[in-house]
């Protein structure tokens, strides 16, 4: 499989006019506070910065009452989800690894 031509073009482009051979390269900025606002932590997003959540279990005693989450009824996974489609689909599906 091959990387889309816009893909590669955006590339060349860059590494012409920037005069590096750095590759310009994908950072949705989706960590693991996907996962945790998934068990119910509220999802900050903060202008200019990376997103970050609230505890909310403060001691191990509270691990326990932790229920298994309905991850498709979480906005912010689902917008992980539709941010990887989308990237996946700018770059013609291709990953390297």
């Amino acid at each position: 499989m091959r990387m889309s031509t816009g893909f590669c073009a955006h590339a060349d482009t860059t590494c012409r006019i920037m005069r590096t051979d750095d590759l310009p390269y994908l950072e949705p900025w989706i960590g693991t506070g996907v996962y945790a606002n998934a068990f119910g932590c509220e999802y900050i997003f903060r202008d200019g910065n990376t997103p970050h959540t609230h505890y909310r279990r403060h001691r191990m005693e509270e691990i326990g009452a932790v229920e298994y989450p309905d991850w498709r009824a979480r906005p912010v996974m689902n917008m992980a989800l539709d941010s990887i489609d989308a990237l996946k689909q700018s770059i013609g599906g291709v990953t390297r690894y």
